[in-house]
């Protein structure tokens, strides 16, 4: 087998700033690149992974950069452990549900605003996907059901009853239902945009109406030409 790694796939590796929050998305999409490029039974394995490790760092930007100057990576995996251990969340996984669980949907607003602001929460899967250990797995897909329980908790009774008889897996299964199965029902419950429910967003074509009634006064735009009239006094100065 013959895949070389191209600008087609290494363009999708994200930017990395050092926040924690993205570390997982940015070293989740570098492994997925190296396992399919970089197997044993490549014969392209060594060039790509060289263009790997090469693209991988030019994404990192910020205080991440700063590794590059402390060290020198010659593998894939030496950037990533490095990465993972100076840039994952330092809390524990019970802070982080803690802190999790403290969200609670605004009043009035609409739950895709409330879904969005939990999935900015969710660092406790993040940090349970860089952590290693045997029971990585297990732990991770308990989280998700926590998190996807925990959600709809705090949504609108009518719209708890809709997933009265379904699996909750994770939180994606929530969004993907409200977004396909169930919009008619949350178009019923919040009729008003996302737009609308809690900050002010303009629209051009309807917020903004030039006055148009208005009638300009003559004396307004007369011009003035006193400071130019001879017969003003005209300033004496002392001589030296």
């Amino acid at each position: 087998m013959a895949m070389s790694l191209t600008k087609e796939f290494y363009k999708r590796i994200p930017t990395f700033d050092g926040n924690p929050s993205e570390l997982v998305i940015f070293t989740s999409k570098v492994e997925n690149l190296f396992g399919t490029f970089c197997r044993d039974n490549n014969l392209h394995r060594i060039q790509n992974h060289l263009t790997l490790l090469e693209e991988a760092q030019l994404r990192l930007v910020g205080e991440a950069r700063q590794c590059l100057y402390e060290q020198e990576f010659t593998t894939v995996a030496q950037l990533l452990d490095r990465l993972k251990s100076q840039f994952k969340d330092s809390r524990t996984t019970e802070q982080l549900k803690l802190n999790l669980f403290n969200t609670k949907p605004n009043p009035r607003e609409h739950p895709f605003d409330f879904l969005k602001r939990v999935q900015q929460q969710t660092l406790i899967l993040a940090r349970i996907r860089i952590d290693d250990g045997p029971d990585k797995e297990v732990e991770m897909r308990i989280a998700e059901r926590e998190v996807a329980r925990y959600t709809l908790s705090h949504l609108h009774p009518r719209i708890q009853d809709s997933f009265r008889h379904m699996i909750l897996n994770d939180l994606n299964t929530i969004i993907n239902t409200l977004n396909n199965d169930n919009s008619d029902l949350v178009e019923q419950i919040y009729p008003r945009t996302r737009q609308e429910t809690n900050t002010k967003h303009y629209n051009y074509h309807q917020d903004f109406k030039p006055q148009t009634n208005f009638k300009p006064s003559r004396e307004t735009f007369r011009p003035n030409y006193s400071y130019n009239r001879y017969e003003q006094p005209r300033p004496q100065y002392k001589y030296q």
